[in-house]
């Protein structure tokens, strides 16, 4: 499932923050190693803030997803539904987002996690070169000719307004890398390796890497442009 690509990295058996450690099962240590189950499981997006931790995933035998908090010490654990499966949390202009993958956009507020007024195509992948100014949202081709309206994957900048139709490979998202956006995608029935400028959308090609290259680990900042 494509998905699963983008959480992969995520989903480690343990993650850390500066004061909690956080399992894929929903499990929260502190620091001393006092744990607490934060009534998630296949927790799937985190985020650290000054209040303390978010996390997003599914409810424990139940097609149901929620966001749920804990603070550093562990103390006071409250949640909120979502509509969907959770994606990213993400910051944009001062604020605290979190999409599911099938666009919806939640935002931190004083009163919880609304829907916000805005969306992203679904399944999208969100990068920030300046989360106060900017966000990239890139979106993969779709997986099936029954997906509606859309025929390939695209890029877009939310604020400069530029948007690149580029169908990138499915297990290599796109990265932010100095000025440029690189997406390693395909036209025309072949690879191809593209550079995205971010304050213009200018776009540029790139030599091609080798097949043999093609996991989710290659980097892609460390190709040459040219």
């Amino acid at each position: 499932m494509r998905c699963c690509v983008f959480l992969s990295a995520l989903l480690l058996s343990l993650s850390a923050s500066a004061a909690l450690r956080w399992q894929a099962d929903g499990t929260v240590r502190d620091e001393r190693g006092k744990a607490l189950q934060s009534g998630l499981t296949a927790v799937t997006a985190a985020q650290e803030t000054p209040e303390g931790l978010f996390l997003a995933g599914q409810v424990p035998h139940a097609a149901e997803w929620r966001i749920a908090f804990l603070r550093q010490d562990l103390s006071g654990p409250r949640a909120w539904p979502l509509h969907a499966p959770p994606r990213q949390f993400f910051r944009y202009q001062g604020a605290l987002y979190l999409h599911d993958m099938e666009g919806t956009i939640y935002q931190r507020t004083a009163d919880g996690w609304p829907v916000a007024d805005w969306r992203v195509p679904p399944a999208s992948h969100i990068l920030q070169p300046d989360a106060d100014r900017e966000i990239i949202v890139c979106t993969p081709a779709p997986m099936s000719k029954q997906e509606s309206g859309r025929r390939h994957g695209a890029c877009y900048a939310r604020r400069a307004g530029w948007q690149r139709e580029l169908d990138w490979w499915p297990d290599i998202p796109p990265r932010l890398c100095g000025d440029a956006l690189v997406v390693l995608g395909w036209q025309s029935a072949r690879r191809q390796l593209f550079h995205v400028g971010l304050s213009d959308g200018a776009l540029q090609s790139g030599p091609i890497p080798p097949r043999k290259s093609l996991r989710p680990t290659l980097d892609l900042c460390a190709l040459p442009r040219r």
